[in-house]
């Protein structure tokens, strides 16, 4: 009885064991595979966001992008924003510096109550300016050392341009000179390094000196005939000036008008000029041809000195003095000097290809001590 009790709770024992072994495996796997079956689904939908949101946010390509630069609104400044002071002098109030940051800006006619004659921006950052038509002078260094300016409106009413008005505007490539201005201040433009043409109207009677002194990218500019006067070094430094027009009326020039202007090629001395002032041509290393006309009495020292390309200059019969004006200039081959001329300082300093003609005589390089005790005796 014993054995059969035993027997049947031996059996019970293994029938549960097998059958609680089997369920544990079974759940195993189920999950293991319900794991699997999620993280599958899961990266699939990950995958599929992602290219979702990579075409989505993806930039369309086209074949070309247009870029529209910003318009620049001008600002008419508050008073706060100048230094300035009431002048008795000229009537009004006078501004000395622009202390804001505004890149477009309008002169005010008035700052408290007052009428604004003059001002002197003096300003970094401002690149665009209108002056109101109550204006008649652009005064001495009305925009010296705006660095930044680019363009400047000039109004009608404007009749003179003052010294150092636009000087060291190194941005400034155009200037619209209007018709009622007289003069041009002396360094008016002086190393405005960007301006490459600027014309001058018919009312213009003067230039003033260096005014346009180390504009090296001017090209081309016209005088027109009503001007008499162009003051010393007006054009020095010119570098890339090639041609310039005078008209007859030009009664004076001063010194240097065109020295280093390496570009120049050929000038016609206006018929009204009398002397030719100390280094007028002085390193104008591509001049091949001038003409002096009948009339001129003097010719000052360093006129041609290093015009390297230089070969022939007609030197007038009214000439009776030359200083040295002719050194380093190795292609000039001949000279003939009128008989009147009673003062010469050695004039012809390494001009070693150059043959002298005085009075019927010629004079090489080894005579010309010779030549000028000739023509001083």
């Amino acid at each position: 009885m014993r054995k059969s009790k035993a027997l049947i709770a031996l059996l019970a024992a293994l029938i549960c064991l097998s059958s609680c072994g089997a369920k544990p495996e079974t759940a195993e796997t189920e999950a293991a595979t319900t794991t699997k079956a999620a993280e599958t689904t899961a990266k699939a939908e990950t995958t599929e966001k992602a290219e979702t949101e990579a075409t989505t946010t993806a930039p369309e390509t086209t074949e070309a992008t247009t870029t529209t630069e910003a318009v620049v609104e001008v600002v008419e400044p508050a008073a706060e924003d100048f230094e300035y002071k009431y002048d008795a002098a000229i009537g009004g109030v006078k501004i000395t510096k622009y202390k804001g940051k505004e890149k477009a800006i309008r002169i005010p006619e008035t700052i408290e109550g007052d009428v604004v004659k003059e001002f002197a921006l003096d300003n970094k950052y401002v690149e665009r300016v209108e002056i109101p038509e109550s204006f008649t002078i652009i005064g001495e260094k009305a925009f010296s050392h705006c660095t930044e300016l680019i363009e400047v409106t000039i109004p009608q009413s404007i009749t003179d341009i003052g010294n150092n008005a636009f000087s060291e505007c190194s941005k400034l490539t155009e200037v619209k000179i209007p018709d009622g201005v007289t003069f041009i201040g002396h360094f008016a433009f002086y190393d405005c390094g960007s301006l490459s043409e600027i014309n001058i109207p018919e009312g213009v009677t003067g230039i003033g000196s260096d005014a346009f002194h180390d504009c090296t990218n001017l090209t081309q500019i016209n005088i027109p005939d009503g001007v008499t006067y162009i003051g010393t070094g007006v054009f020095t430094n010119c570098k890339s000036l090639k041609e310039i027009n005078m008209p007859d009326g030009v009664a004076m020039m001063g010194d240097s008008v065109f020295s280093d202007c390496e570009s120049l090629e050929k000038v016609t001395i206006p018929s009204g000029v009398t002397v030719i002032g100390s280094g007028m041509f002085r390193d104008c290393k591509s001049l091949t041809e001038v003409t002096l006309p009948e009339g001129i009495t003097e010719i000052g020292g360093d006129v041609f000195m290093n015009c390297e390309n230089l070969t022939s200059v007609n030197i007038p019969d009214s000439v009776t003095r030359i200083s040295a004006s002719f050194k380093n200039c190795p292609k000039l081959r001949s000279l003939t000097l009128p008989d009147g001329i009673n003062d010469v300082y050695i004039p012809f300093k390494n001009c070693d290809a150059l043959t002298v003609t005085y009075k019927g005589k010629e004079y090489t390089h080894a005579d010309f001590d010779k030549l000028y005790k000739e023509i001083r005796s």
